[in-house]
């Protein structure tokens, strides 16, 4: 156990961490407290591992972005990138980027093929682009999306491969040399199987 110094976040669950190789730390964002689902995180806290510290980046007072859990965050650039999860009653869809040099949270307007709100999915970045699959909101989802951080377009991908029309939430997901490799997760039962999914469109 580290006994890490500084402003340390208070307990959580479903929250979502990157790191940062470059400058040694890493992000936690969100998340919801001991009361399940009542007690909602919207702080951004930074962990430096080479001197065991922890220092609030944010934590807004207006709700940009609102407080959530089960929402995916990923790296891109100098930015933070915060998207979907759940307050526990609805499912957002606004993207939210972090600016790591000015500190601040700005909107992020997007067009495309916006994905249904959702939490418990799947993110991953190669190159430009951002890759959501699976999640769970009003019903299981396993479709996949992309978002180019340059023009702010999502895209809906239909992927060769495997049949995930029953959806899929909770599971884990990587990139690989042209596909997508899906372990486990649930669509009604907890699954302990390794799909693979070709990242062309048909």
């Amino acid at each position: 156990k580290i006994e890490a110094s500084g402003d340390r976040p208070s307990g959580r669950a479903s929250h979502s961490a990157v790191t940062d190789d470059v400058a040694g730390v890493m992000y936690i964002f969100g998340g919801s407290g001991s009361h399940f689902g009542y007690t909602n995180k919207r702080d951004l806290c930074e962990f430096c591992f080479e001197t065991e510290t922890w220092r609030v980046l944010s934590n807004p007072l207006e709700d940009t972005p609102s407080a959530r859990y089960g929402q995916s965050m990923v790296a891109y650039g100098l930015g933070l990138y915060v998207w979907g999860g759940t307050h526990g009653t609805n499912y957002p869809t606004d993207m939210h980027r972090f600016d790591l040099c000015s500190k601040q949270w700005d909107y992020v307007v997007t067009s495309g093929d916006l994905p249904c709100g959702r939490y418990r999915h799947q993110a991953m970045v190669k190159d430009d682009l951002m890759y959501i699959v699976g999640g769970s909101g009003i019903k299981r989802y396993g479709d996949v999306f992309t978002f180019h951080f340059g023009t702010n377009i999502w895209r809906k991908l239909l992927c060769s491969g495997t049949d995930l029309s029953d959806g899929r939430y909770a599971h884990s997901a990587v990139l690989r040399d042209g596909h997508m490799y899906l372990y486990g997760g649930n669509d009604g039962i907890r699954h302990d199987d390794l799909q693979q999914l070709a990242l062309d469109v048909r």
